[in-house]
């Protein structure tokens, strides 16, 4: 069953409207126009592959001790070389950094989806509590444990084996897609208790 995680400190997160794309020269591009992008390139002590898992891993996000927890962390150099990293992300704007008060308990939301609605709906839930995490549809190896709430975006038609694993792991989820120019949310599935969206 999901629990209330609580959090002090600081969580790490990419900004959603930029991609993570790939360059030429084996470095890493954040942003669409080159022109504004944040470029970074691999050195001996962040090796291209390493950075690259490292960003990828941060579409959710992270505290810093989740991030040490990674497997790339073992490619870098130490530690300080991906906090300094970091730390130049959060300068650039590239990564969102957050900080809670100790006394909140913030529910995790994991976002399913890859498109404009999730990549709208990552954005307004980052000025929440909440705690967001993203993942795509192809994602059916990741552990639900701790997860407070599913929302299922962009696709009309939810992955029957992935509305398994969350009614398995007794996630609430909430479906929300776009049809012919008009927004529909819903319905919202509570494990146990309301019909799945398969039976919709």
């Amino acid at each position: 069953m999901p629990q209330w995680v609580m959090s002090s400190e600081p969580t790490f997160a990419l900004d959603p409207a930029r991609p993570v794309l790939p360059r030429p020269d084996d470095g890493v591009q954040i942003g669409w126009m080159p022109r504004h992008a944040v470029i970074v390139r691999p050195s001996s002590t962040a090796p291209a592959a390493a950075v690259r898992q490292l960003l990828h891993s941060l579409t959710d996000e992270l505290t810093w001790s989740q991030i040490l927890g990674l497997q790339c962390v073992k490619d870098f150099h130490d530690a300080e070389d991906i906090r300094s990293l970091l730390e130049e992300l959060v300068d650039t704007g590239a990564v969102i950094r957050r900080t809670r008060s100790v006394t909140a308990a913030s529910p995790v939301i994991r976002l399913v989806g890859r498109g404009p609605l999730s990549d709208a709906l990552a954005e307004a839930l980052r000025h929440t509590s909440a705690r967001i995490q993203r993942s795509t549809q192809s994602a059916h190896g990741k552990s639900w444990q701790h997860v407070d709430l599913a929302i299922l975006a962009d696709d009309l038609i939810a992955d029957t084996r992935l509305l398994r694993a969350l009614a398995d792991a007794e996630v609430p989820h909430l479906s929300v897609r776009a049809r012919d120019g008009t927004g529909l949310i819903g319905p919202m599935v509570l494990p146990g208790i309301t019909s799945c969206l398969v039976s919709h």
